[in-house]
């Protein structure tokens, strides 16, 4: 799929995200074309935020090129992200604007 087929709500955190910095951005939109359905990219960005969680220090210089943000602040950001992808993944798909799977 193309992140041009995700719900507004979906398509809400890769915005979100590169609000933080475009490498989020886009590295969150491209993780799109790996997969068949929303429901299966949600869960797979959902994992990446987890790992990226797990050691935010070693991701923290390779996304946040250009921006200065702490090691505090970055890890809040990603918890954002990921409390938005949970939400989101909550929410029914007809509710989403999607009418299947």
């Amino acid at each position: 799929m193309d992140s041009a087929d995700l719900s507004h709500m979906a398509y809400e955190i890769i915005e979100m995200s590169d609000g933080v910095n475009d490498t989020l951005g886009s590295e969150l939109a491209l993780r799109a074309e790996d997969c068949q359905n929303e429901d299966e990219y949600l869960s797979l960005i959902l994992n990446y935020i987890n790992e990226t969680l797990k050691a935010p220090e070693e991701h923290l210089d390779d996304i946040m090129i250009s921006t200065q943000v702490n090691l505090i602040e970055f890890t809040q950001l990603l918890q954002d992200i990921k409390n938005k992808i949970v939400k989101t993944q909550k929410v029914p798909y007809l509710e989403r604007g999607i009418s299947e799977i």
